[in-house]
């Protein structure tokens, strides 16, 4: 009974949190444009790395393109070692 009530608390309190965290976020987005970012997370990655989201999510790109195959035939080994449940 206490572990059903927590829950239906929780749930209770879901659309108060949703809405209140989405404006924070329309905040913190206003205020990022205001200082010439894309975004929040534009300006976050901006200041913790020293180059915007665009050129992080390239690099990213590229890392996944150029380890793909790699990533098959690893994932390819381990379904026909372990059976294709242990790609779940």
């Amino acid at each position: 009974a206490e572990r059903k009530a927590c829950f239906e608390g929780v749930q209770t309190i879901g659309p108060f949190v949703a809405e209140r965290f989405v404006e924070i976020v329309r905040l913190r987005n206003r205020f990022a444009r205001a200082l010439g970012y894309e975004d929040f997370y534009d300006y976050k990655v901006t200041q913790s790395e020293g180059f915007g989201k665009a050129q992080l999510f390239a690099m990213l790109d590229d890392l996944e393109q150029r380890t793909r195959s790699t990533m098959e035939a690893a994932r390819a080994r381990l379904a026909s070692e372990k059976g294709p449940e242990a790609l779940e």
